[in-house]
């Protein structure tokens, strides 16, 4: 089993506001104006990622195409029913096609403000990491609450690829020596979108990021019996910006 990266290609997002209205004809020259600000490949060619056998995991947020939104450097929308978006978790990249098109666009992340991805279960809002670090401009965080006059909850999701080992044999005999993806989830907290500081799931790393004031020493007295996770930030951070 090989691992195939996505192929190159980019674009810059433009100034344009898509309505609902407009025809597919009218979608595929807005969609055509936008491509010659840089590279297409159609067909597939250099988008895909692998080439045969099974692997656990996803380089993607969503493993398939989904509705979404963009909102560009320079404030403009982008969302119309016949556009799908792909996040590629590895290199932090967009992509952008038509529906039924074989088009595809790797938007330029420079030029990317924030974007969301719609799926059933949940609608995930992601914003470029130069917004909180001029250092990682090259990256996207999940934004998980938001307020850019208190706190503000970041998550990160740095996935690899890691290669099968022929001589784990544990795995071998399972059956499940597979290539898998695999995720490294870091939380961040912003102060009134400064600099995020990384926090673990541990109630001594939370309260280090508050400097243990008062406010999460009787947070966590009063709910020192739930379990720290993703919900649990979530909740606190929501009842410190009340």
């Amino acid at each position: 089993m090989k691992k195939i990266f996505l192929g190159s290609c980019c674009i810059l997002c433009v100034n344009l506001v898509f309505s609902q209205d407009i025809s597919a004809i009218g979608m595929q020259n807005e969609f055509n104006a936008i491509s010659k600000f840089g590279r297409v490949q159609t067909n597939g060619q250099g988008f895909q990622s692998y080439s045969s056998g099974t692997v656990n995991g996803s380089q993607f947020y969503y493993p398939n195409w989904t509705a979404g939104s963009v909102i560009t450097a320079n404030k403009a929308l982008i969302k119309n029913d016949m556009y799908l978006f792909l996040f590629d978790k590895v290199r932090q990249e967009l992509f952008i096609k038509l529906k039924n098109s074989d088009t595809v666009l790797l938007a330029d992340k420079n030029q990317i403000y924030s974007f969301t991805l719609n799926a059933p279960d949940k609608t995930p809002f992601f914003e470029s990491g130069s917004h909180f670090d001029s250092n990682n401009k090259d990256i996207f965080y999940e934004v998980l609450v938001k307020n850019e006059n208190a706190y503000t909850l970041l998550k990160f999701v740095k996935t690899s690829f890691v290669k099968a080992s022929p001589y784990d044999m544990e795995k071998i005999k399972a059956g499940n020596n597979y290539d898998e993806f695999k995720d490294e989830i870091t939380y961040y907290i912003s102060y009134k979108n400064g600099l995020p500081q990384k926090v673990d799931l541990k109630e001594k790393s939370i309260k280090k990021v508050f400097s243990n004031t008062k406010q999460i020493q009787d947070y966590f007295q009063q709910n020192g019996s739930a379990h720290i996770d993703e919900q649990f930030l979530i909740k606190l951070i929501q009842s410190f910006n009340q």
